[in-house]
């Protein structure tokens, strides 16, 4: 009897209730082993998508038979790319897009951040919160309104519609009120000293 206590005890102590138990009085290697499986969950949910569209790209079989490896190796699609769509001018455009907003963003956003968070001035405090408003509206707002200036209804001068360039007032005042509160919350940070200096 006291051969088979010993059995079931010795069997109910198994590989993860000592798993367990070290876990319990040495929490550090729990965690570690938690953030572990975490990260490896999340760079195989991250990364598997883009592995599976550079095989799909790189294959020439049809996608119902495609496999976790491309069966031969093929750079067509990429061809096919380049020389049926002008992949070059659509380049070109997110390039200006990009440059462009980045640029009147920092430029308008890195000066307001200073003048919010430096200057104590009558009337910041309401119209920090009157700028950050603004993020609260949805993009799909501004449609319609951005259609009809760039387009001449509203002011015949501006014929802006189908040009990049009719896309960067709206990405500007999109992403101008939280810039310029992240540009604000950097400016308190840098020591009143440092700038006397």
């Amino acid at each position: 009897m006291a051969a088979e206590t010993g059995q079931s005890t010795e069997s109910s102590d198994g590989a993860f209730n000592r798993w367990v138990s070290s876990s319990i009085q040495n929490p550090g290697k729990a965690y570690r082993a938690m953030f572990y499986v975490a990260t490896i969950f999340f760079i195989v949910t991250t990364l598997f998508p883009l592995y599976y569209l550079l095989v799909i790209s790189l294959s020439t079989a049809p996608f119902t038979q495609m496999g976790l490896t491309p069966n031969d190796v093929h750079l067509v699609s990429f061809i096919e790319v380049f020389q049926q769509v002008p992949f070059h001018f659509y380049m070109l455009n997110s390039f200006i897009l990009a440059v462009g907003t980045t640029a009147i963003v920092l430029l308008i956003a890195s000066l307001a951040g200073y003048v919010f968070g430096r200057l104590e001035f009558p009337g910041r405090r309401p119209l920090m919160l009157l700028v950050l408003a603004v993020s609260y509206f949805p993009p799909a707002a501004f449609f319609v309104p951005l259609f009809r200036l760039f387009s001449g209804d509203i002011i015949q001068e501006v014929n802006l519609l189908n040009t990049p360039g009719a896309l960067v007032p709206p990405y500007t005042a999109l992403f101008m009120p939280l810039s310029i509160f992240i540009l604000t919350t950097f400016y308190q940070q840098i020591p009143q000293g440092l700038e006397d200096a």
